[in-house]
């Protein structure tokens, strides 16, 4: 019985990733909403998901965009 419903397990998760976004300050949104080609996904901050490979992608592209946007604003005061 055990066997099978960690087949079970797997066969739910598979072709998925692991994602776990972390939390933020309590007065934000204890989500985050993704969407990709039009399916949406509401995702818990502080927890472990499994997503199809799209969204973690999605997920870290948009991380980055924040970091470089950050990046170039403190770059333009600095240089004020």
């Amino acid at each position: 019985m055990a066997v099978a419903k960690k087949a079970k397990a797997n066969e739910n998760i598979a072709g998925r990733v692991e994602l776990r976004i972390p939390r933020s300050s309590a007065d934000e949104d204890p989500n985050i909403f993704i969407s990709v080609n039009g399916k949406n996904w509401l995702i818990p901050k502080g927890k472990t998901v499994f997503v199809p490979s799209e969204v973690a992608e999605e997920y870290r592209r948009s991380v980055e965009a924040k970091e470089r946007f950050i990046s170039v604003v403190e770059n333009r005061r600095n240089t004020e």
